[in-house]
């Protein structure tokens, strides 16, 4: 569930960029720093997709500014 959990960071990490919560070099960062903490399961179910995007969605938050 690679693709799916990239496509959320990725996205949010835009999305804070647009927002002014965090540099447009970080977005890079918040990419490479989420998928080395990312978890491959093989054959993922629907769940665990869920869960994984949630944990990127929460990787990328934890790095914004106030």
């Amino acid at each position: 569930c690679l693709v799916g959990s990239e496509m959320c960071i990725r996205d949010r990490a835009v999305a804070l960029f647009l927002d002014k919560k965090i540099r447009f070099l970080t977005i890079y960062d918040l990419i490479q720093g989420a998928m080395e903490n990312h978890k491959v399961v093989e054959n993922p179910s629907v769940e665990q997709i869920l869960e994984a995007e949630a944990e990127a969605h929460a990787f990328v938050e934890s790095h914004r500014r106030s």
